[in-house]
């Protein structure tokens, strides 16, 4: 059913590096949110409001926050799709985060509305009428539901969404509350005992774990994550494997959403290479590593010595010493003043986990291994904290 519908209202499915793509998978997805939730959301309404059962009502107006949560969607997918502008030069695809977001807030805020009614309800309880009807109806919801986070899920993994995976997790979240509240409502034929004011306590606290989940998981992104360890490996490989390239170091890779990627990359070539020739093959990598991994990448050239033999001696000596400590350790821009005794220097990467008394620790214990194994004096090490993304 899922396949058929993508077919058949997303034209060029697969290329969903195409902005016009993503939208109309965030059309399809948000358009079956509205008709579906709004259908059950009536239903239960209807019947919660019958059988007096505040858990139905709960459960129906949490199916009416996700019509909510689906406008929100197509109008953030629409908004995303605008061009850049003088005020937003990198495009509008941030607001996705921001929908997501939204979403999030609105499912907290009705969870906790039906938290302080659920807690009335337990307080002044009234007698729930247990319904077969009402039964098959609540099944039917976890049907629809479960469909529909399948649909949110798949679309939402394919093409990197943060609102559509924010709804496949709300509608998991809807088949576990509607199962409860189809379980009360049973329990309800069996005790007298107001378990109907439980049960939509247990519906909210639900509601509200889930929404605030989603707020984290939106907001994560506006702060700035870590990019898909998949495409700083590619970037980096593909850097290094023009010829000329010797190697690579201060990778940044900044996400505006919508699958819009800015990366900037240090490159580093002899410093023997003709200065054009070096210019020809940036600018050659530049454009084509951006054409084939769907982002813009800006390449900066670093010089460096690789013909020197004792350079080079020392070059492998120090990576294997710095290999020993940590091999999460890296170095780059390695250079070694021209004097029998002259400084090496060099720039050390340190993940971010270490602390500043660990960095300093690591520094003292590099440069004594070096001036022990090279018969060097002085051993100036800048620290570049792991970083890859903003």
């Amino acid at each position: 059913m899922i396949e058929i519908l993508i077919k058949k209202f997303v034209k060029n499915n697969e290329n969903i590096n195409d902005r016009k793509v993503k939208k109309s998978y965030g059309y399809l997805c948000g358009t079956v949110g509205i008709l579906s939730n709004a259908v059950l959301s009536i239903i239960k309404i209807i019947i919660g409001l019958s059988i007096n059962s505040i858990a139905v009502v709960a459960d129906a107006v949490n199916n009416l926050t996700d019509v909510g949560s689906s406008v929100v969607t197509i109008v953030g997918f629409s908004i995303s799709d605008k061009p850049a502008d003088e005020k937003h030069p990198f495009g509008h695809a941030r607001v996705e985060y921001l929908s997501a977001l939204i979403i999030a807030v609105m499912i907290v805020v009705v969870g906790f509305k039906f938290f302080t009614t659920s807690i009335d309800r337990i307080r002044f309880p009234k007698q729930v009428v247990f319904s077969y009807t009402t039964f098959i109806i609540l099944m039917l919801s976890i049907t629809v539901k479960v469909w529909q986070a399948s649909l949110y899920e798949k679309v939402g993994k394919k093409i990197k969404s943060h609102p559509l995976q924010a709804a496949a997790m709300d509608s998991k979240s809807d088949v576990m509350t509607t199962a409860v509240v189809a379980l009360s409502l049973l329990s309800s034929k069996l005790v007298d005992f107001p378990i109907d004011g439980y049960v939509g306590l247990v519906v909210s606290l639900f509601i509200i774990y889930n929404g605030s989940k989603i707020v984290l998981d939106a907001v994560d992104p506006l702060i700035g994550t870590a990019p898909d360890k998949e495409l700083v490996d590619s970037i980096i490989t593909k850097v290094e494997a023009y010829e000329g390239i010797e190697g690579s170091h201060d990778l940044i890779v900044h996400s505006y959403g919508g699958g819009r990627v800015i990366a900037t990359i240090h490159a580093e070539v002899s410093d023997k290479m003709n200065i054009v020739e070096a210019h020809e093959i940036i600018d050659r990598a530049e454009k084509e590593i951006s054409r084939e991994l769907y982002i813009e990448l800006i390449m900066h050239m670093d010089p460096i010595n690789y013909d020197d033999e004792d350079v080079k001696m020392m070059y492998r000596g120090t990576k294997e010493i710095i290999s020993q400590i940590d091999a999460k350790l890296r170095i780059h821009d390695f250079r070694v003043v021209p004097q029998t005794d002259g400084a090496v220097l060099f720039d050390l990467v340190v993940p971010t986990c270490y602390s500043n008394l660990q960095i300093e620790e690591t520094k003292f214990q590099i440069a004594e291994k070096i001036k022990l194994k090279f018969n060097r004096n002085d051993v100036n090490i800048v620290v570049d904290v792991e970083h890859v993304s903003i």
